[in-house]
């Protein structure tokens, strides 16, 4: 049996013409519009299976790109550096300057591609690399040590 295309019930009894469309429809359906025949009964019942998930799986080699949490204090500095108004910045990346003020003020969360667009505009850096536990890979080269790393030591 097949499912009613316009209520879902498993009760499909007519074909009709509804706005038309030619529809398998249930019997309380069946009243918007005209019936061309009885349908046929004859197939099972669709199996419902759950659908795989549509998000990006992350291998455990490949870390994340996050926006880091003061990504707007810092537009905001890099910006004024510029002397450029919210307005003019907003032009020169081809943005609303709506967004610009959501971003600055920290309300709105900018895109791994909005970000990367911001960077190069005013040659900062708001995307850090994190891996699946949230922790930031480490560096190979000498780098500065910030207070979690420090954190890290003490608890060794």
């Amino acid at each position: 049996m097949t499912r009613c295309e316009i209520c879902g019930r498993n009760e499909v009894i007519y074909k009709a013409i509804i706005e038309g469309s030619e529809l398998k429809v249930c019997e309380i359906c069946v009243r918007f519009g005209k019936i061309i025949s009885r349908a046929e009964t004859t197939q099972k019942p669709p199996i419902l299976t759950k659908k795989p998930s549509q998000k990006k799986e992350i291998s455990n080699n490949q870390p994340e790109e996050m926006i880091i949490a003061n990504h707007g204090a810092l537009i905001k500095r890099a910006r004024e550096k510029l002397a450029l108004s919210q307005e003019e910045f907003a032009k020169k990346i081809n943005e609303k300057l709506s967004l610009v003020h959501k971003m600055e003020t920290s309300t709105f969360i900018p895109s791994i591609e909005l970000a990367r667009k911001i960077e190069r505009f005013l040659k900062i850096k708001i995307v850090e690399k994190h891996d699946e536990n949230g922790e930031i890979p480490e560096k190979k080269d000498n780098a500065v040590l910030r207070i979690g790393d420090i954190l890290k030591i003490g608890k060794s």
